[in-house]
């Protein structure tokens, strides 16, 4: 009988990304609270998506899903995007990157 083909060697893993930065602290303090005045909290929230760069990411898709997933009437929200590339070796020029880092901040107006 023939001898059986050789197996082919496994596929080297994928390398691995450097872990995100700390979120850094706001650079001023909060002003002091105003008994009567309004307060609109926000929430901030960092994602990282795959498969973008920052000129090519759906930024206006993005916002809208994120406004329908949270579910509430957001009355701002910013978004920030980072460029990283594929490989987690530092920054390189946008059409070298492999993912974005989405920073939100959503204000909701308080009832």
């Amino acid at each position: 009988p023939p001898s059986p083909l050789p197996l082919p060697p496994p596929p080297s893993p994928p390398p691995r990304l450097p872990p995100l930065p700390p979120l850094s602290p706001s650079p001023s303090p909060p002003p002091p609270f105003v008994p009567g005045a309004k307060v609109i909290p926000a929430v901030v929230a960092s994602f990282l998506v795959n498969g973008y760069t920052v000129d090519s990411f759906p930024l206006s898709d993005f916002r809208r899903h994120l406004s329908a997933f949270i579910g509430v009437d957001a009355t701002k929200i910013e978004l920030v995007l980072t460029g990283q590339d594929s490989v987690g070796q530092g920054r390189r020029r946008l059409s070298e990157i492999g993912a974005v880092i989405v920073s939100a901040t959503v204000r909701v107006a308080s009832t």
